[in-house]
Formats: C-alpha cells, structure tokens, sequence
C-alpha cells in the first residue's frame, strides 16, 4: 500500500487541496468546501493518463474564493482510475500501522540495496535501470517464498518452515 500522492501546490500555499473536495460518484460531481457542485465538462488523455476535468462557474461569486484558486474558477482533476486510490488511501487512514510495517519490511532493504550499489539521486535512467535488475530477483523471492513453503507443507504433510 502506497499513499495516495498530492499532485497540487494548493495546500502548500495555503489554500483548499483536492482532499478537501469531496467526490460524489453516483451524481460524479465534486463537492467544494463552499457546497458547490463542481460539475464534469470533458475528458482529455495526459502523459497516457486519461482524466476528467471538473468546475463550476459559482466561483466568481464565492465568499471563501481567495481561500481556493487564484483563477476565475477552481477546477478539479480526475484520474479515470482515481477510485482505485481512494480506496488504499481509505486503508492506510483505517490502519496507519501498515505503512510503517512497509517502511520496516520493504523501503529500508531496498534502500540499503541501493547505497551499496552507490545509486545517487543524479544517476539518471542507468541508476534506475541497474537498480530494478538488482531488485527484481529479491521481489520474486519474496512472492515465491510463502508459494514454495505452502507446496512444501503440502507434498509433506508438515511444515518445512
């Protein structure tokens, strides 16, 4: 599980994040946090992405406007997929503890991997290239591990483990 990522510069400046817009999906219109509908207007396909555009022209008029954009209207970006984000992130929210059992379990081996490997955040597409062969063997072992020690359980009839 990852968090789900803050793509905005709005909250940093002091104004209102996409996380303070609730999404309403049986109706798919926003909510802002003025009570508007920040309604669907068009689709458009970005770096692969497909993702829906949402405003409302209410913003003009609203009393919390500086609190929310700099332009005539807040607009609002969709990921087609998006839903499937909501939902870890409602998971990582249910259970914080999960993120640090995969900071403890994941993160630190693959960071140590990489210091030792002498990656830097300057290395570029060789870096990344070299660091996701290395990995990909440590990955497999650990999704084939629990599979390899079920099958030993079950030819001998006990745990090998």
């Amino acid at each position: 599980m990852l968090p789900k990522p803050m793509t905005s510069n709005s909250k940093a400046e002091g104004r209102f994040g996409k996380q303070d817009f609730r999404y309403v999906a049986g109706e798919d219109v926003y909510i802002c946090p003025a009570g508007e509908r920040l309604a669907y207007h068009y689709t458009n396909e970005e770096k692969g992405l497909v993702v829906h555009r949402y405003w409302t022209n209410a913003c003009q008029s609203c009393a919390i406007r500086h609190s929310c954009t700099t332009g005539k209207e807040r607009r609002v970006t969709r990921w087609e997929h998006e839903h499937i984000l909501e939902t870890v992130q409602r998971r990582l929210d249910e259970h914080p503890e999960k993120m640090r059992q995969r900071r403890e379990t994941v993160e630190h081996p693959f960071g140590t991997i990489k210091a030792r490997m002498g990656a830097t955040h300057k290395g570029g597409h060789r870096d990344a290239l070299r660091c996701k062969l290395t990995m990909a063997p440590i990955t497999v072992g650990r999704i084939s591990l629990p599979t390899w020690a079920l099958c030993a359980t079950h030819r001998s009839g006990t745990s090998t483990i």
